[in-house]
């Protein structure tokens, strides 16, 4: 909620200066997608779904024809793990035991920059790579029955590179679809990645 907040402010002092500047060549966009965790678990009974929905919201400046640059906000979901009582996994080689009925959340999400570099093929197509940094959050929520209950047990966060490639579909001057494909890196002993394939919506202004 706190980067949200942050990525909020930034996209208000964002769009007020470029029309202070009087420039057209910024846009703000979201999009939403399915999000694919690389965890650290590894499974003896216990279940772990490592799926989820992603979504994000971006705003940019096109610096050149072929350059952009772009901060965003994104959150990645959760992968869950669930077991009940005597149910076993692994967290990096290390044996765990369930001794009650639970579900374990890694829920992540984080506030990146990146560089973006595309070249148009044509006024509709426009292929694209990008390579930036992001500051990432991941809490694990337990929800179980009394006397453990729920809540928050663990918290990590830092800072990682992230990476993709997409498209972009000129619908017209306004507006364009975008598809991507990105990977964040996240170190932490709980989750090592986290791919986010998505589709979304850019408005130029």
């Amino acid at each position: 909620m706190k980067k949200l907040t942050v990525m909020i402010v930034l996209l208000f002092c964002f769009s007020q200066s470029l029309m202070a500047a009087g420039k057209s060549a910024g846009y703000v966009g979201g999009s939403i997608g399915i999000t694919d965790h690389d965890t650290t678990i590894g499974l003896g009974t216990a279940t772990l779904d490592e799926e989820d929905v992603g979504w994000k919201f971006n705003a940019g400046v096109n610096v050149t024809e072929f350059l952009a640059v772009e901060f965003q906000y994104a959150d990645f979901g959760s992968s869950t793990l669930n077991g009940v009582n005597g149910s076993t996994f692994t967290r990096n080689g290390e044996a765990f035991v369930f001794n009650t009925t639970a579900q374990l959340d890694a829920d992540a999400d984080s506030l990146g920059f990146s560089v973006i570099a595309g070249y148009g093929i044509n006024e509709y197509i426009k292929p694209f790579v990008k390579l930036g940094g992001h500051v990432w959050d991941l809490a694990i929520n337990q929800t179980a029955a009394t006397p453990f209950g729920s809540g928050t047990i663990a918290a990590d966060d830092g800072f990682d590179i992230f990476y993709g490639a997409g498209l972009q579909v000129n619908i017209n001057d306004e507006f364009s679809a975008i598809l991507e494909v990105e990977q964040y890196q996240f170190g932490s002993n709980v989750l090592d990645s986290v791919n986010l394939i998505s589709a979304g919506i850019l408005i130029r202004f």
